[in-house]
C-alpha cells in the first residue's frame, strides 16, 4: 500500500454537504402546495493517491413545486438550475496498454439542466 500521509484519499471528497427548505402553507387558498429548494456541495475528488488529477467541485441547485389537482398532483421540477458543466467522474485506462506513455483519463460529464412534469394519479 503506498504511503498517501497528508494527501486525500482517491475519490473522496475533503467537503461535501446538502440541504433543502420546503415550504407548505397549512391553510388558505395555498393549502396543499408545496415548493422545495435545494442545493448540494461537492469539493474536488482526486483521481489518484498521489493528489495530480482531481475534479468533480460543484454547487448544484433543485427545485420542485407540487400542485395537488382535483384527481391528481401536478409537480414542476428541475435539476442543476444553473445549468452547471462539471465532471461526475474520471477513469484512467488500464496500465497494460499505455507502457512507456502517460495514460488518458476519461472524463464523464454531469447532467446538465434538466427539468421535468410529473402527473400523478391516486393509486
Amino acid at each position: 500500500v503506498p504511503d498517501i500521509s497528508g494527501k486525500l484519499v482517491l475519490r473522496a471528497a475533503r467537503i461535501s454537504w446538502a440541504g433543502g427548505i420546503t415550504l407548505s402553507p397549512q391553510t388558505g387558498a395555498l393549502r396543499g402546495v408545496s415548493l422545495r429548494l435545494g442545493a448540494s456541495y461537492l469539493d474536488d475528488v482526486y483521481e489518484r493517491a498521489v493528489n495530480g488529477l482531481y475534479y468533480g467541485e460543484r454547487t448544484l441547485f433543485d427545485a420542485r413545486l407540487t400542485l395537488p389537482l382535483e384527481r391528481f398532483t401536478l409537480e414542476l421540477w428541475g435539476t442543476n438550475l444553473a445549468n452547471q458543466r462539471y465532471v461526475r467522474a474520471a477513469a484512467g485506462r488500464p496500465p497494460q496498454f499505455y507502457t512507456g506513455i502517460p495514460r488518458p483519463t476519461d472524463l464523464i460529464l454531469g447532467d446538465r439542466r434538466r427539468l421535468g412534469l410529473t402527473l400523478r394519479l391516486p393509486g
